[in-house]
C-alpha cells in the first residue's frame, strides 16, 4: 500500500519551525514535492511527510493509480492511522498530509494544494494553497490557514 519515497535530514529548518507556533519552514517543505509534480505532470497523488525527533524527514506515498472513489478515502484514513500510531509512540514530531483538491471560491472552482499539518507542539491546521497552472508555470496564492482539532497528535504527553 505505502511506498517510502525518501528520507533526509532537515536540519536548521526543523529547529526554526519548532521555535515557532506556526511552522512555516515545515509547511514550505511539505508542498515542494507537490509543486514539482504539478509543474511536470499537472497533478499529484496524495502523500505524507513526517519528521522524527532527530530531524529525519520521511515522505510516504500511496499508489493510487488503480484506485477510485471510496478506495482512495480508505487509503487516506490508513495513512492518518499510521501517522497517529507513530505520534502515539513519540516517533514523529511533525506530520503533513498533502492532497490536490478543487474547492468552491466565490463564483468559480479553484485548484488547491491542501496541507493537513500537525505538530507535537500543538499546531493543527489545513493550509490551503490556491494555484493556477498554465503551460507548466505554477502560480500559488497566499495560503489560507484553517485551524482544526488534531487527528494525529491527540495523545497526552508521557509522564
Amino acid at each position: 500500500m505505502c511506498v517510502m519515497w525518501s528520507s533526509a535530514r532537515r536540519g536548521r529548518i526543523i529547529r526554526d519551525s519548532m521555535n515557532s507556533k506556526y511552522p512555516s519552514g515545515f509547511i514550505q517543505l511539505s508542498i515542494e514535492f507537490a509543486c514539482k509534480m504539478l509543474q511536470s505532470d499537472g497533478e499529484f497523488f496524495p502523500y505524507a511527510e513526517a519528521t522524527s525527533p532527530n530531524g529525519i524527514v520521511t515522505m510516504i506515498g500511496i499508489d493510487f493509480s488503480s484506485r477510485v472513489g471510496t478506495e482512495i478515502r480508505v487509503e487516506l484514513e490508513q495513512l492518518y492511522a499510521g501517522l497517529k500510531e507513530q505520534a502515539d509512540n513519540d516517533l514523529i514530531i511533525e506530520s503533513a498530509i498533502v492532497t490536490n483538491r478543487t474547492r468552491d471560491s466565490q463564483d468559480a472552482k479553484v485548484d488547491c494544494i491542501v496541507v493537513d499539518a500537525e505538530t507535537r507542539m500543538g499546531f493543527s491546521a489545513y493550509i490551503l494553497f490556491d494555484y493556477q497552472l498554465n503551460e507548466g508555470l505554477l502560480n500559488i496564492a497566499v495560503p489560507k490557514i484553517i485551524l482544526h482539532e488534531p487527528r494525529i497528535f491527540i495523545h497526552l504527553p508521557k509522564k
